[in-house]
Formats: C-alpha cells, sequence, structure tokens
C-alpha cells in the first residue's frame, strides 16, 4: 500500500502554489482555484477569496487532511503550475496587481476589472488579454497580476429548469394534499349522516317502545 505523503513547512515556502481540490461548500475557497503562499511578517499565509489571511499551518492542516470538513488542496508541482488562456478572462473578473514592475501606470494592491477582455491602467490606457496574460503566467514579466475574484456565475438554464421542475413537484404535492382534505370533508360529512340517521332511528324506536 502506497504511504501518502505528509506534507511538512519545508514543502509550503514562499510562492508555493495550491490548488483548491475541495472547497466543501466553504464560500471563502473556490474550487480549483490556485492559492499563492505569500510572505507575512509575522507568519507566510495564503489569502483566502474574501481577504482572509490563512497561516501556512493552517494549510498544512488542508493539504494533510486532518479534518474531512476543512476545504482539500494539493501542492502544484512547478511543471504542473496553471498557464492562464484567453478563455479564463472573464468578463467582471477581478484582478490584483501584486508588482506593479516600477511603473506609474500600475498600483500594487489595487484591484482591476477586466472588461472585453481588457482592463484600464491608472493613465486610462487599455491593457490587451496578451499583457493581461503574460503579467498572470511570465514568472519574468515585471508587472505581475493574481486573479482576486472570479465573476458571480449566472443562474443558467439547467439551474432554472431545475427550479421550475422543483416548483412544479411542489405544486403537485399541495393539490394531492387538497384532494386528500376534500377526500376527508366529503368522508366526515358521510359520517355524520350516517350518525345523524342512526340517531333518528334510535330516537323513533323508544317513541314506539313508549306506545307499547
Amino acid at each position: 500500500m502506497t504511504k501518502i505523503k505528509n506534507w511538512t513547512y519545508e514543502d509550503v515556502m514562499l510562492g508555493t502554489k495550491l490548488r483548491c481540490t475541495n472547497d466543501k461548500g466553504f464560500s471563502h475557497w473556490t474550487t480549483g482555484k490556485v492559492y499563492t503562499v505569500k510572505y507575512g511578517t509575522m507568519n507566510n499565509y495564503v489569502e483566502a477569496d474574501e481577504g482572509t489571511e490563512i497561516p501556512v499551518r493552517g494549510m498544512l492542516s488542508r493539504l494533510n487532511k486532518e479534518h474531512k470538513c476543512s476545504a482539500e488542496f494539493e501542492i502544484i508541482k512547478e511543471e504542473e503550475q496553471m498557464q492562464y488562456t484567453e478563455k479564463d478572462l472573464k468578463e467582471g473578473m477581478k484582478l490584483r496587481c501584486t508588482d506593479d514592475g516600477g511603473f506609474d501606470w500600475w498600483t500594487k494592491g489595487y484591484i482591476y476589472r477586466v472588461a472585453n477582455k481588457c482592463i484600464i491602467d491608472d493613465f486610462g490606457d487599455s491593457a490587451e488579454s496578451g499583457y493581461i496574460l503574460d503579467s498572470l503566467n511570465n514568472e519574468r514579466s515585471p508587472v505581475k497580476f493574481e486573479i482576486f475574484e472570479y465573476p458571480i456565475t449566472t443562474i443558467t438554464v439547467d439551474i432554472e429548469q431545475q427550479l421550475n421542475d422543483r416548483i412544479e413537484l411542489l405544486h403537485k404535492e399541495r393539490m394531492n394534499i387538497i384532494d386528500k382534505m376534500e377526500r376527508m370533508e366529503a368522508q366526515r360529512c358521510k359520517l355524520r349522516d350516517k350518525i345523524q340517521k342512526l340517531s333518528e332511528a334510535k330516537e323513533a324506536l323508544k317513541i314506539l317502545k313508549e306506545f307499547k
């Protein structure tokens, strides 16, 4: 049986890239997204989607799957590191400048929004998709960006159909309950009439006994 590697601090150094393989439903992680270990004055950390700084020890816990309910990650080997392509540039996605390269038209730490596969620099000029991808993928590029936030996914046709199916099912269940209630009410009325007739028959029998 192959022994599972137990990741240590030596494996998660500054710049190490971690891919979320299962966000377990947590909104501060995104399955498939790559996170980078960053420098911290106290501890190196990984920044979650909403900005929380998770120290390396917390990421090691997730890498080693110490808690079943925690999100799961894997270390990306250097030769396997994700290369973004133009199809990854989604309308409305946000990019954070991690290195302005010393240029005045970019601001380190500032968030830029993608529109029509372009971003607008601080001087109002457009940086095209090729420039963006080079800044995302190329370690040698003086200007560097990282994906800060993916655009919120709109409701797809499939999800809308699932909602419609669910609504229809609930309508049917409601009608079944109403039909059942109506049948029960009809049965109640029949029992009431039978009780009334039997009570009248009993009263008539009592009167007959009085004439004997």
